[in-house]
């Protein structure tokens, strides 16, 4: 990509996109092993937000904002634990960095570099994990005299209507979420709560490219809550504010949207009041978390934090299976705010509400995946 400043173009006088009506969803046989990651006696997950998996040495990392003293937005509310493929504790990567804040994602890249994403202190740094240093920085961290609302440093687009990040602040981000990478090795971090786009730097961290804006029509995010790129850099946002996954080329000019709200929900679920904020959603199946698959048919898994479950999905948008509910058993999810998918059968689903990691194992009934996709129109 050439080392320009591009904002994405608005669809003008686009026309109003058609909810999907989605045949019966095949319900995924699994199994959940919620004691596979092992913690040291007398500790305890607290609030994990976010899993990820090396593809190299099968290490899992967990962003976890338990196990530390004082309020939640204190300094210290953020930890990355790692276990190794078998689930045992390894140890807490980087205690004590300046950006931690309030952890909202963590992500391992192809080369085994750990990504920390804090909505907290708005920065996003990569860490070496063999050394635990910081290896790259982006975003500040505010100082004590700043006032986040106010002020230059702090300019950002306005909540209320649609505009535009300023360019000149290109590394500065307002509650950034999520970060993932494309063949080239291009970083897209999605700058999420407050900004309302994605960012795009290269592999050496200059910046690339910013899309979007706060907004409802395409192109415009309302919480880009998840990022994923595609093999062939489509990316995926998980615009969880606005239900729906937004799919942009590897240009980011919009291609496409993908909604699950035609999906029922199971009966004895009730209204949403606590998410009645422009962060969150009221509605049936909005998007929380992404994960895509690697190899040669890779699928979308989707989680959902009302009800609580994960949809599998081709990258063209059929869904293909569900599986999960919400509760408290061994089995089930409370707010599924990240995954983690090393294969098409293994998933980790940091399961917030429940404080627990499971390992998931999935079943799935090949005829009928397919019929379910054959279906889809």
């Amino acid at each position: 990509m050439k080392h320009v400043w591009m904002a994405l173009l608005a669809f003008v006088n686009a026309p109003a996109l058609a909810q999907t009506a989605y045949p019966p969803i095949p319900q995924i046989n699994y199994d959940a092993d919620i004691d596979f990651l092992k913690l040291p006696f007398n500790m305890n997950f607290g609030d994990p937000v976010s899993v990820s998996v090396d593809g190299n040495s099968g290490d899992v990392y967990v962003a976890n904002r338990g196990g530390v003293s004082g309020p939640a937005y204190a300094p210290m509310a953020n930890q990355i634990l790692v276990f190794d493929k078998t689930g045992k504790y390894r140890h807490e990567l980087a205690p004590g960095i300046n950006s931690k804040s309030y952890v909202h994602a963590v992500r391992v890249d192809k080369d085994g570099y750990v990504w920390v994403v804090d909505k907290g202190s708005d920065m996003i740094v990569k860490i070496d994990p063999n050394s635990g240093h910081v290896v790259m920085v982006f975003g500040r961290r505010g100082e004590s005299s700043d006032k986040k609302d106010q002020g230059p440093r702090y300019e950002v687009a306005d909540k209320e209507t649609p505009g535009k990040v300023p360019p000149e602040q290109y590394n500065m981000f307002r509650t950034p979420t999520d970060v993932a990478w494309d063949n080239e090795g291009n970083t897209y971090i999605s700058d999420g709560y407050v900004n309302s786009r994605v960012a795009v730097f290269d592999q050496n961290g200059a910046p690339v490219a910013s899309y979007g804006e706060f907004g409802h029509g395409p192109g415009q995010f309302s919480t880009a809550h998840n990022i994923q790129v595609a093999p062939n850099g489509d990316i995926f946002v998980a615009d969880r504010a606005n239900d729906r996954i937004q799919v942009l080329d590897p240009g980011g000019r919009f291609r496409k949207e993908i909604r699950l709200t035609g999906i029922p929900v199971p009966s004895g679920y009730g209204g949403m009041s606590w998410m009645e904020n422009r962060a969150g959603s009221r509605n049936p199946n909005a998007p929380w978390s992404l994960c895509i698959t690697h190899g040669p048919d890779p699928v979308l898994y989707i989680g959902s934090g009302y009800p609580d479950r994960i949809f599998k999905l081709t990258l063209e948008g059929k869904v293909i299976g569900v599986f999960g509910q919400t509760g408290k058993g061994p089995r089930d999810f409370g707010w599924i705010h990240g995954l983690a998918c090393p294969s098409e059968n293994v998933l980790f689903a940091a399961d917030e509400l429940n404080w627990r990691v499971p390992r998931i194992v999935l079943h799935p009934d090949k005829a009928a995946e397919a019929a379910a996709i054959a279906a889809q129109k």
